[in-house]
Order: C-alpha cells, then structure tokens, then sequence
C-alpha cells in the first residue's frame, strides 16, 4: 500500500514528530476500507 508524497511533503513528514501519527491515521484509513 504505497503512500504517494511529494519529496517536500515526504521531508516535511519525515523531519516531523507527527510521522508515527500520520502512519497510523493512513493505517486506520485503509484498513476501514
């Protein structure tokens, strides 16, 4: 299940503390379909 970010969205996240959220938001969001 690839994620499709830009690079600077993929810096942004990655340099972010928020990366471990964003994964389980994106996780959670598939796994309900």
């Amino acid at each position: 299940m690839p994620i499709c970010l830009t690079n600077e969205m993929k810096e942004e996240i990655i340099n972010s503390k928020e990366l471990n959220w964003v994964i389980a938001e994106r996780l959670k969001y598939l796994s309900r379909k």
